[in-house]
C-alpha cells in the first residue's frame, strides 16, 4: 500500500511537473539486515522477503533521498 500511495503522488506532482523524490525514509525493527542497506538483494538472500527492506529502504528513495535502519537491541532477563 506504501509504494502504491507513493506511485499515485508522485504520479500527480509529474502532471503539475513537480517531483517528488528528495525526501528520508526509516525502518525501526530487531532483524539484522548487515551492511549493505542500499541495494536490493538477491532472491537467494532472505532479505529479499522482509518487505520493509525492500520497499522502505530500497525501493522508496532509488530517485533521491536517504533512508536508516534503526535496529532494536533485546535484553533477556534470566
Amino acid at each position: 500500500m506504501y509504494l502504491k500511495a507513493l506511485a499515485m503522488a508522485r504520479n500527480l506532482a509529474h502532471q503539475e511537473g513537480r517531483h517528488i523524490n528528495r525526501f528520508t525514509t526509516a525502518v525501526f525493527d530487531l532483524a539484522e539486515l548487515g551492511e549493505d542497506l542500499h541495494h536490493e538483494a538477491s532472491k537467494s538472500d532472505a532479505r529479499y522477503y522482509f518487505r520493509p527492506y525492500k520497499t522502505i529502504l530500497v525501493r522508496t528513495v532509488q530517485d533521491g533521498g536517504e533512508s536508516f535502519y534503526i535496529q532494536a537491541i533485546t535484553r533477556r532477563r534470566c
